[in-house]
């Protein structure tokens, strides 16, 4: 992520696409999904603290998409 970031020029809007949440077998059945998706990995990586100290180093804001 460091790498991606430092990239980054300042003042741009950027999107970064992840599928975080978690993994739940039920909902689930499609084994192509399950080979390429780390959907509890996605969300721990986006909840750190190390990403979390990224977004701080490279003045990143977060926000959402809204209509």
């Amino acid at each position: 992520m460091e790498t991606i970031f430092s990239k980054l020029k300042p003042g741009g809007i950027y999107e970064l696409m992840c599928h975080p949440g978690r993994f739940n077998a039920s909902e689930i059945s499609d084994a192509r999904l399950m080979s390429y998706h780390d959907w509890d990995g996605e969300l721990a990586l986006l909840k750190s603290q190390k990403v979390h100290a990224l977004y701080e180093k490279f003045g990143i804001r977060l926000s959402h998409y809204q209509k």
